[in-house]
């Protein structure tokens, strides 16, 4: 069983989020990958675009799709996640080795319609964890041209495009029949959000908005007594 971690990312971010990540969780993965604006392939970091805003992280996302699927075709699992999220490495695995790889999977926290797009979605910074079946779909969104932009009621795209690169994501699913599977352990927020004690950490998969001394502090509660 072969995994990737995709971050979605900026080079903006590379000397604060990302290092930070690299000294934390991510040091518990054998194979990871940061989409963004920059080129750095020493530092395990591809450009997908030249845009540096905040409002490139729907082009980011749907064009990862397309990359992974052209570059890493010898891997079963994926788990996309912000730049600002934390994974539990064997929370993750454990959850992995349960699922079948021969049928498609796309697994994370539903946001019910918070965006407004009359669905439910992924959260993108909770993370979302699918195989390669999926992936064989997925690619297609970004090619396909209407993904990234807001969707009016009566279902028609137009111009403008959207920041939510999760809720695209989720209506390319809906539109493609791809089940969205519901799971409590991809936290859309911090631990004190939900008044999470330490022990309830430890059982999580995901966090996201972690910034700083925070990371460590989460690194040191999930891996006490390793």
């Amino acid at each position: 069983m072969k995994i990737l971690v995709t971050i979605i990312s900026s080079e903006k971010h590379l000397d604060s989020r990302i290092k930070i990540i690299q000294d934390t969780w991510l040091k518990d993965f054998e194979n990871y990958l940061i989409i963004s604006d920059y080129d750095d392939k020493e530092n395990h970091t591809v450009k997908v675009t030249d845009n540096k805003t905040y409002e490139s992280a729907p082009e980011k996302n749907l064009k990862s799709f397309v990359y992974l699927f052209e570059n890493y075709k010898d891997f079963d699992w994926f788990i996309n996640v912000d730049d600002d999220s934390f994974v539990n490495y064997k929370n993750l695995i454990a959850l992995v080795e349960t699922l079948p790889t021969d049928e498609i999977v796309k697994i994370g926290r539903l946001n019910e319609n918070s965006a407004g797009f009359g669905i439910n979605y992924h959260s993108g910074g909770a993370g979302t964890l699918f195989n390669f079946k999926a992936l064989e779909v997925l690619k297609n969104a970004y090619p396909s041209g209407k993904y990234g932009y807001f969707r009016e009621e009566n279902g028609d795209y137009n111009a403008k495009q959207t920041p939510y690169a999760d809720a695209n994501v989720g209506i390319f699913c809906s539109d493609n029949n791809i089940e969205q599977v519901n799971c409590s352990l991809f936290n859309p927020r911090e631990p004190k959000y939900w008044n999470y004690t330490n022990e309830e950490i430890k059982k999580q998969i995901t966090f996201h908005y972690i910034f700083d001394d925070e990371y460590y502090k989460l690194y040191n509660i999930t891996h006490k007594n390793d």
